[in-house]
């Protein structure tokens, strides 16, 4: 790493639009922070018995960011915010790049009754500290 600074990319895989642009937006914000470290974040679910391994988020990640240093980690769990936020913690990251919510209003509200796909970025801005910058993709 140029300078040090390291930033935490959670993806779905495989890749959806949201994906691509997130990791559009990480690129950028990579550049913003004199070329960062990129960790491009999978986490394969419990529940969902995922089982994606690193080479396949590589292959389906290199084309998108063309000059940037990424590695891939990828861990299991069953809640993607406290997954990610354990990472974030334990590597030290000065910022986490998140995409956008895409839900309809609707398909949020009944999400959050139940406690499922959980809006992660107020999640982290809450947890994390004033040390961990939390952006959202755009």
């Amino acid at each position: 790493m140029a300078n040090g600074h390291t930033v935490l990319v959670p993806i779905r895989y495989p890749l959806t639009a949201k994906s691509t642009q997130t990791l559009t937006s990480a690129e950028r914000i990579a550049h913003d922070y004199n070329n960062a470290q990129l960790i491009i974040f999978h986490v394969n679910l419990f529940q969902y018995n995922e089982n994606v391994k690193e080479a396949e988020i590589r292959q389906a990640v290199t084309p998108v960011l063309d000059d940037v240093p990424f590695s891939v980690s990828i861990r299991q769990g069953f809640l993607i915010e406290e997954v990610i936020l354990e990472e974030a913690q334990q590597r030290n990251i000065d910022a986490i790049v998140i995409g956008e919510k895409q839900n309809p209003l609707w398909r949020r509200a009944i999400n959050m009754l139940l406690r499922n796909d959980p809006d992660i970025a107020p999640f982290l801005k809450e947890n994390t500290g004033t040390d961990i910058e939390v952006k959202t993709a755009n």
